[in-house]
């Protein structure tokens, strides 16, 4: 009722913790009816990242995780960070290590963003543990999460919304033991998959994200993995910023796979219809792999074996290939340029 009253009951002003009127109203609705009003809150705000892009550039939405029905939904970050509704206003604002947690339903729809660009999200209760490493959990990410339902695929999502140039920095599709200049060809490989798919606005028509993060589309990792190879494939991806490969004057569909078996596949051949037409006649297929390519039956069984063939790429590569060679040698007619 009064400062008198505040500290004869031992309260003192440097423990007051400042929150947003929305927290407050959930916390205290009984209060919040009688409470003056207060100005309206704003919608998130573009955040510089690595690249020097913001994320209203090329933003790419990335499906993460499928959230099982009925599943508790956690999410954390290392800085603060802001949460909020469908209708882009303010719910929350935390702190590092101050978790979000919300419960599986259909009409779930929250945007978590992180203050500044040196905040990294984490999805605390997701478990994306390698085989190679059980200590490693591939649950933390660049640039904002969100969760909502997808009447496409009748799923709760979390989907990654990062800008494209940050995205790249955690597709697990190159090896940090790699030579240089294969790192760099993927590089640009993965960029121009990625930019296709964007302008298209999206793999998967009426999906909310635009790939997911396997190997059906590329595998995506996120700053886990970024971290681990920042001193090899990071670097690939800054040597080619914005570099991409493009045909009759439109950035190129790049396909790959890990074993052609030897040659090369036509992208019309194998799946018919629009690959057929003259936009794609860089999959033309018939690149033959050096014949020093060490092949691995496994690999081939599993492979389309259209665009790259990966076993030879890294052939060329060790053979002292540039990345522009190895990616003219599998992809016909490319042009490669800033996008």
């Amino acid at each position: 009722k009064s400062e008198e009253d505040f500290k004869k009951a031992g309260y003192k002003w440097t423990s007051l913790i400042k929150v947003v009127w929305e927290e407050f109203k959930s916390l205290y609705p009984q209060l919040a009816v009688i409470a003056p009003a207060l100005p309206p809150t704003v919608s998130p705000q573009p955040q510089e990242t690595p690249s020097g892009q913001t994320q209203t550039d090329n933003l790419i939405r990335v499906g993460i995780w499928k959230v099982p029905q009925g599943q508790l939904i956690s999410v954390s970050a290392n800085g603060p960070y802001n949460v909020y509704d469908k209708n882009n206003q303010l719910v929350f604002s935390k702190q590092a290590g101050e978790k979000f947690s919300l419960d599986w339903s259909d009409d779930v729809w929250r945007k978590f963003v992180p203050q500044n660009d040196s905040v990294i999200m984490e999805i605390a209760n997701y478990s994306d543990i390698p085989a190679w490493n059980q200590n490693l959990n591939y649950n933390r990410f660049r640039g904002s999460l969100e969760v909502r339902y997808s009447p496409k695929s009748q799923a709760v999502w979390m989907v990654n919304e990062l800008p494209l140039e940050s995205y790249l920095r955690g597709v697990a599709e190159a090896l940090s033991a790699d030579s240089v200049e294969y790192q760099k060809a993927f590089a640009v490989i993965s960029r121009s998959y990625a930019l296709f798919h964007l302008q298209a606005g999206g793999k998967y028509e009426g999906e909310i994200f635009h790939l997911n993060n396997t190997s059906s589309d590329q595998l995506y990792k996120g700053y886990v993995f970024e971290e681990l190879v920042k001193d090899t494939l990071v670097k690939a991806v800054e040597a080619t910023a914005g570099l991409v490969m493009t045909y009759q004057g439109k950035v190129a569909r790049a396909l790959y796979s890990s074993d052609s078996g030897g040659q090369t596949v036509s992208a019309c051949e194998k799946w018919g219809n629009e690959f057929c037409s003259d936009s794609y006649g860089y999959l033309k297929g018939g690149a033959l792999d050096p014949p020093e390519t060490v092949h691995n039956q496994s690999k081939i069984a599993a492979s389309h074996g259209v665009g790259v063939s990966c076993i030879g790429a890294r052939t060329l590569a060790n053979q002292g290939k540039r990345y522009e060679e190895i990616l003219k040698y599998y992809y016909w007619g490319v042009e490669i340029e800033k996008y």
